[in-house]
């Protein structure tokens, strides 16, 4: 029994869309149980929904996963993100010279555990990278 929740929750790992999610969370109470006690949420979910719309189908989730980001992540969300590791950051706000960048804030920082980011950014990072403290994994993207 304990092998096939094993089984189960690596499915949910590659669902794409919170209708997915939803159609396999009403098939049955083990279902149920399998997306709920998650820790992380699915990897494609970020390509199509934002944090607070993921979050409500994953209540147990200590790592945010995101594969791309696609919207801007905001601070007032920041109070029940848990750790977040960033596979791929294509955020547009990054591109510009702003002063609600994340990446210079004291909320966003200290959440992130795996960053991916193109060189451009790194440069904003700096200011900042001593709040960087649960950082355990960083990329540079050099490919567009």
């Amino acid at each position: 029994m304990l092998l096939e929740q094993v089984f189960l929750k690596n499915v949910v790992l590659y669902f794409e869309t919170l209708t997915d999610v939803m159609n396999f969370l009403f098939l049955n109470k083990k279902c149920l149980e399998t997306v709920t006690s998650l820790y992380v949420n699915s990897y494609a979910l970020t390509k199509h929904h934002n944090f607070p719309q993921i979050y409500l189908f994953f209540p147990q989730m200590q790592t945010f996963y995101v594969e791309t980001t696609l919207q801007y992540i905001k601070a007032k969300d920041a109070r029940c993100m848990p750790l977040i590791e960033i596979n791929h950051w294509t955020d547009k706000y990054f591109y510009r010279d702003r002063k609600d960048n994340v990446f210079t804030t004291q909320w966003f920082p200290p959440k992130i555990r795996k960053l991916c980011v193109y060189p451009q950014q790194v440069i904003k990072m700096f200011t900042s990278i001593n709040f960087y403290t649960q950082l355990q994994s960083f990329f540079l993207n050099f490919h567009h």
